[in-house]
């Protein structure tokens, strides 16, 4: 595993040591395509171990997202128009991700990145 030292603007001494900690780096990754309907899902669990998330929407509407179990096209947190991404930062969200549409069918591109 890498480590990366914690830097201090003072000299290391005794009372001042150089401080390292390790760096937790994403191991894996799962895709899934849920169908999204008019109807609120979960799109992705809660997953403590989540340290990312994908979420692509190629279909021909937009799509709405939420991080938290039920989502509406009133209550969301994101909007993903057609052809566009959802690229959370870096260990940002590990609870429950929901999605639906206003009406229609489509199938999201959703990729959670582990440890």
């Amino acid at each position: 595993m890498p480590y990366a030292p914690v830097l201090s603007p003072l000299p290391v001494t005794e009372t001042n040591p150089v401080i390292v900690t390790p760096v937790f780096r994403p191991a894996n990754s799962t895709h899934t395509g849920p169908t999204i309907t008019a109807v609120s899902q979960v799109i992705l669990p809660i997953n403590l171990n989540r340290r990312r998330l994908i979420i692509y929407n190629d279909a021909a509407s937009q799509v709405f997202i939420m991080f938290g179990p039920v989502c509406s096209p009133t209550s969301f947190s994101v909007r993903l128009a057609t052809n566009t991404m959802y690229d959370g930062p870096l260990g940002d969200y590990t609870g429950a991700v929901s999605a639906v549409r206003s009406s229609g069918t489509s199938v999201l591109q959703v990729t959670e990145i582990t440890t």
